[in-house]
């Protein structure tokens, strides 16, 4: 049990780390829209590893993890939009009506669920390797419905970065295929919400979070890169003309 949770913790703060990491470069060196939106969505990441960090150090606290559950699954909310915006603004798509829309939807979801609208965090569980909050069956309810909502996100968001790949030059086709592939981690880190859920294999937490964490930085980093070099490309260009 002890070994779980420590081992769950270490995940969480080296988790942490690289998301503030790549939330840095984004921020100081990153110029565009995309790379603020991306910032946030690194931000809500960080939230997460932060949240499964205090519920590993405090995990005898049954209290504490209930709050700990209702921060982080509110924050999560706010993902559906954000990966929505940010593949937009990154491919140049006006895409504003809908864009405004996701973000009131997700604004209303996340104001219903914290006046248990949609369900409740009821309590903790215990599972064999330590104590998990979990909600009761409309808050597993929603929470499903909430992944299979994020899911369609990074289906749509795959789906306009395919489309923009397929005509793509081969510098801009590598930073797409990144994407891409990024995306598709991040579905697979959808996992990691498991345990909140009544799921109680320990690893799904600590796969969900290695996956979710390394597949973001690999896209922030892209995005960064083919900006830089976008304005290398740019600056050569003006000198040599």
């Amino acid at each position: 049990m002890t070994n779980v949770i420590n081992f769950t913790a270490v995940i969480a703060a080296i988790g942490l780390l690289l998301n503030l990491t790549v939330i840095y470069l984004l921020l100081s060196q990153g110029k565009n829209l995309y790379h603020n939106l991306f910032a946030v969505i690194l931000l809500i990441n960080a939230v997460w590893d932060l949240v499964i960090l205090a519920c590993m150090l405090r995990n005898e606290f049954q209290g504490e993890l209930i709050v700990y559950g209702y921060i982080s699954s509110l924050a999560c909310v706010f993902l559906l939009p954000l990966i929505f915006q940010f593949t937009c603004s990154y491919l140049g798509r006006s895409m504003v009506k809908t864009c405004l829309l996701l973000w009131f939807i997700a604004a209303e979801i996340a104001l219903l669920m914290a006046a248990g609208k949609l369900g409740r965090i009821s309590g903790v569980v215990q599972y064999s390797w330590g104590n998990f909050w979990q909600g009761d069956d409309a808050w597993r309810q929603t929470s499903l419905i909430g992944i299979l909502v994020y899911w369609a996100m990074l289906i749509a968001g795959s789906w306009m970065v395919f489309t923009r790949l397929r005509g793509s030059e081969n510098q801009d086709r590598r930073h797409l295929l990144l994407i891409l592939v990024g995306f598709g981690g991040l579905a697979v880190a959808a996992t990691r919400v498991l345990p909140s859920m009544g799921v109680g294999w320990p690893y799904f937490l600590v796969s969900g979070i290695l996956v979710n964490d390394y597949f973001a930085a690999l896209i922030g980093i892209s995005i960064l890169k083919h900006a830089l070099f976008q304005q290398d490309l740019h600056q050569r260009s003006i000198f040599q003309g």
